[in-house]
């Protein structure tokens, strides 16, 4: 009871499996778009990661090779370097233990291995076999990128799902933000119309009951009391229907009774044009700003 508890105790420390799965992806998609080209990554270690929300990006790729010149290394070797260092981040990960000589540490060894088995029996006691299989596999005998990101696929689609899930996430954030914008739009074009109320703009006394009704139905509400209201979905249902130039028909009231007007948003929406168009105010311009 007390092994199985301790066990318990250390997985609760580590880093979710899918998590480390996420990295592996990405890293070795990230090589492998690398070494199509027929280049090497050289930079594929801890300190040269950054991970921002289960994305990853890996920096300094490809300058190893310009400092190094005519010297640098052949480029099959460069590559299967790649794919150690990467198995090294894996075990690091896996294991909490830094494994990079930017920090000081020692780099894995394979003819050193009796050194690291205790790392690679963590690994195996943490998480499951096929993650154990594929990080030992990387650190004892690499296989080329492409071979590795076969071994990958059936993970590779698991992280494909999560990337539509979170596209379609942010998709849906995204059009509430635009939401938020038209109607901030909208406002600023009736706050731009309404300014004009002092001058000739407003001589058309059709246009200036019109809109001042539209007004008073969007914003001055009042319940069956006569007790001033806000009720925000009003108007947003309001602003969205004049956005769109709903031909929906309402009627228009003042607040005396002795004027009533009977309308559409289309008409509403023509009459505001009408009027910032004289203003030198364009409400399509207004509106596709941005």
């Amino acid at each position: 009871m007390q092994a199985n508890h301790d066990v318990t105790h250390q997985c609760q420390q580590y880093i979710p499996e899918d998590v480390i799965w996420a990295y592996l992806v990405q890293l070795a998609s990230a090589v492998r778009t690398v070494h199509a080209a027929n280049a090497a990554c050289r930079s594929i270690r801890l300190s040269h990661i950054l991970t921002t929300h289960l994305t990853v990006r890996v920096g300094s790729t490809g300058v190893v090779e310009v400092l190094e010149g005519d010297t640098r290394k052949n480029i099959r070797d460069a590559q299967r370097d790649d794919v150690t260092a990467l198995g090294e981040v894996m075990l690091a990960l896996t294991t909490r233990r830094i494994v990079d000589p930017a920090f000081g540490h020692s780099k894995f060894d394979p003819q050193a291995l009796p050194h690291w088995a205790h790392l690679i029996q963590q690994v195996a006691l943490m998480y499951s076999r096929e993650l154990h299989g594929v990080v030992f596999r990387m650190l004892t005998q690499p296989p080329s990128i492409f071979q590795l990101c076969d071994m990958l696929s059936g993970r590779a689609f698991d992280e494909l799902e999560h990337s539509y899930t979170s596209n379609q996430l942010m998709l849906r954030h995204l059009s509430n933000e635009l939401g938020s914008c038209q109607m901030l739009r909208v406002l600023l074009i009736l706050c731009a119309t309404f300014a004009g109320e002092t001058n000739k703009l407003w001589s058309d006394q059709r246009s200036r009951n019109l809109l001042t009704l539209f007004f008073q139905f969007v914003f001055n509400q009042v319940d069956s009391r006569g007790s001033p209201v806000v009720n925000y979905g009003h108007v947003v249902a309001c602003l969205n229907k004049l956005e769109v130039r709903s031909h929906e028909r309402i009627l228009l009231t003042s607040q005396d009774g002795r004027t009533v007007i009977v309308s559409s948003y289309c008409e509403i929406r023509g009459a505001i044009e009408d009027v910032t168009s004289i203003r030198g105010v364009s409400y399509h311009r207004f509106t596709q700003t941005n």
